[in-house]
């Protein structure tokens, strides 16, 4: 498996970086601009799809898909740390604070992520980067997606008032919603399932997965970058916090302790990113306007 320190770990400045799957060295980076700072972790196996079944008033359907390749644009969304902050674990034999080698860790999911996505509305993320219009002060992603529509089909970028349901189109978007926390807690909660039949994962067995090694390859990112965060920072202590209370609650007597599930926490500013691709069913709609599909890295930005 290939690695990279963490004291490498690249740094990203605009946006417009991650448009393009090509540009990122890594699926762990530190996003640095001028409204958030943070780390952040895209997982591959966050992807999977949905159809919005609704026409504009002139006929067309939408589809949407989701996945982690290139973007049209990027879109941000806060959602609570709280929800977020323990999705993976590592397991340990020992409780031995100054030793911890990933080599002798192994990684899984929380079974308190379980249906984790309930409550994410992606479609109010805010458009950040390459809005179809951006003289517009409203640039949430149902905003954004019903203006490339119109400029698709009228060559307008003004021009999304033609349509006679607009107000339908949006609301169809923002119904997608339901659809994709179904999708995605599916997604999260076979990760877990997969961690409580067999257990967590050594970092060989990780290395020969064929599929989902994104998601324990970030586990272990975010494990080394909070373990090397510094002495006096909040990731570390919190990190030797978890590790002690697990200690004290595994120990069946003083200085017997058995192997030990410690959650690895994301931190405040830390970055999901999912990928939306929204398409029309029928790309065809209207003599030779040909809707090319529109897609967006949706960053979830977790806040306290």
């Amino acid at each position: 498996m290939s690695t990279i320190d963490v004291t490498n770990l690249q740094d990203v400045n605009q946006y417009s970086t991650i448009l393009q799957k090509q540009n990122l060295i890594n699926n762990v980076y530190y996003l640095d601009v001028s409204n958030t700072s943070g780390y952040v972790f895209e997982m591959a196996v966050f992807d999977t799809s949905g159809t919005l079944q609704i026409d504009p008033t002139f006929d067309t359907t939408i589809q949407q898909d989701v996945g982690l390749e290139d973007v049209s644009a990027i879109a941000m969304l806060d959602v609570p740390l709280s929800n977020f902050n323990s999705i993976f674990v590592f397991q340990s034999d020992s409780d031995d604070l100054d030793d911890l080698a990933i080599n002798d860790l192994k990684f899984g999911l929380n079974p308190d992520a379980a249906n984790l996505f309930s409550t994410t509305l992606f479609s109010y993320a805010e458009v950040q980067e390459n809005q179809v219009n951006s003289y517009y002060s409203e640039q949430h992603i149902y905003d954004d997606y019903i203006r490339n529509l119109a400029v698709q089909i009228t060559g307008g970028y003004s021009a999304a008032d033609i349509f006679t349901n607009e107000e339908s189109l949006v609301n169809g978007v923002k119904n997608l919603d339901s659809t994709f926390q179904q999708l995605f807690n599916a997604i999260i909660n076979g990760l877990i399932s997969e961690t409580v039949s067999s257990g967590p994962k050594s970092l060989p067995e990780i290395d020969n997965l064929t599929t989902n090694s994104s998601v324990y390859k970030s586990a272990i990112a975010l494990f080394t970058i909070n373990v090397n965060s510094g002495t006096t920072s909040p990731r570390l202590i919190t990190l030797f916090d978890d590790i002690r209370a697990a200690s004290n609650a595994t120990a069946t007597s003083a200085n017997h302790v058995g192997p030990i599930t410690v959650p690895i926490r994301f931190h405040s500013g830390d970055k999901i990113a999912l990928r939306l691709v929204y398409k029309n069913l029928n790309t065809n709609p209207y003599g030779n306007h040909i809707i090319q599909p529109r897609s967006y890295k949706l960053l979830l930005n977790l806040v306290e």
